[in-house]
């Protein structure tokens, strides 16, 4: 449903998933928070993927140790886009700056977004005064 922008559906669909038939949450919370972040905002619904993309990175590492390793640069570099999108430059600069710090040794061909994510930085606190 996502691939096909169905992002309603997309969005029930994950939510559904979470939920066994006796109620009780049957899937890994870190994979629902993620999925929920990109389904909110390939939809365009910033702020629900804001608070999901956070949820995600309000849960313990240890819960988010399969997934931090593909997700967490994505979540930062996301939220900082966001934030940035929105003027709010202290989250936008916070979430930048994780980001950089987590790629800071990334190989050589992932070095051009660092780069330019560090600019943006930047260009944020040129304006902040």
């Amino acid at each position: 449903a996502l691939a096909e922008k169905r992002y309603d559906e997309a969005i029930r669909l994950f939510h559904a998933s979470a939920v066994a038939e006796d109620g009780a949450p049957s899937g890994n919370e870190a994979e629902l928070e993620f999925a929920l972040t990109r389904a909110f905002d390939a939809a365009g619904m910033s702020d629900s993927a804001i608070v999901h993309a956070s949820a995600y990175l309000a849960l313990p590492a240890l819960e988010r140790q399969g997934m931090d390793y593909f997700a967490l640069a994505d979540v930062h570099k996301r939220l900082g886009e966001l934030y940035d999108a929105k003027g709010d430059r202290a989250n936008a600069i916070k979430y930048y700056d994780a980001f950089v710090e987590q790629w800071k040794d990334a190989d050589p061909e992932l070095q051009p977004t660092v780069t330019t994510v560090k600019k943006r930085i930047a260009e944020l606190r040129q304006q902040g005064g």
